[in-house]
């Protein structure tokens, strides 16, 4: 996404986890973070695009966000690092 300021950002989206149920108490938060691009090769939104561009084309959307790596790549599968198993 990019910002008013024309800065790109990744905003974070928090679904319900095992210690953050929801339900009829639940208190959602008043702003949803975001991380905004600063340029550079230690850029957050270039590291992020990257690592969602490692993982396995069926997770780029949605899935879960931590997936185990893929030891044993095969010469057809060198841009993917990770398989689809959670950690």
């Amino acid at each position: 996404m990019k910002g008013d300021s024309g800065l790109q950002f990744v905003e974070f989206a928090e679904g319900p986890t095992k210690t953050r149920r929801g339900g009829l108490n639940a208190k959602s938060r008043q702003f949803q973070p975001k991380m905004f691009q600063t340029g550079g090769e230690r850029c957050p939104v270039a590291l992020f695009r990257q690592y969602i561009s490692r993982r396995p084309p069926n997770l780029w959307t949605s899935g879960p966000f931590y997936l185990s790596i893929k030891y044993n790549r095969g010469s057809s599968d060198r841009e993917i690092w990770y398989k689809v198993q959670p950690i």
